[in-house]
């Protein structure tokens, strides 16, 4: 009964001294590295102004990805210095000092996220005046003349609901 198995063994040493290369293993001290886990701070998009969460991309220092929902931004552990060498909006570095404080690397953004009563909460229900960005004189016809109102809309009826008795 040993004899098969011995038979094996010397085979497979055998075989491992032909093509040690093809032998090796990890030793068994080796471990992989465990993965990094990181965590993000979920915040509402009303914790910024309209206008930063449009260019919150666009700043210098700041490291942020458009989602389809909102941003996902980077906090860097010297935001501090970061918001004194460049110009940054002012509620960007209460957030990444917020991020910071509890142990979270990244921001996530989004419309639908809760609001914290730590931060400031900006109104985005009023909308931004297009005036400045667009020529008035090139708009739409339809966009200058008045709305309608409902005497002026006529009403009709369906086909269908026009049965003869």
């Amino acid at each position: 009964m040993n004899r098969p198995r011995r038979r094996l063994r010397h085979a497979a040493q055998a075989w491992a001294r032909r093509w040690p290369r093809l032998t090796r293993t990890a030793p068994r001290h080796y471990r992989p590295a465990d993965p990094t886990i990181r965590t993000f701070l979920d915040l509402s998009t009303a914790h910024l102004q309209p206008q930063t969460c449009d260019e919150l991309d666009s700043y210098p220092g700041v490291i942020a990805y458009q989602t389809t929902y909102g941003w996902l931004m980077y906090a860097p552990q010297d935001a501090t210095g970061l918001a004194r060498a460049h110009d940054w909006p002012p509620e960007l570095l209460p957030i990444m000092k917020l991020a910071r404080e509890h142990d979270c690397a990244y921001v996530l953004f989004d419309g639908d996220a809760d609001q914290s009563y730590l931060l400031e909460v900006f109104d985005w229900s009023t909308p931004p005046d297009p005036t400045p960005f667009a020529d008035p004189n090139r708009l739409c016809p339809s966009l200058t003349e008045p709305p309608a109102t409902a005497e002026s809309v006529p009403l009709e009826t369906p086909d269908h609901d026009k049965r003869e008795l």
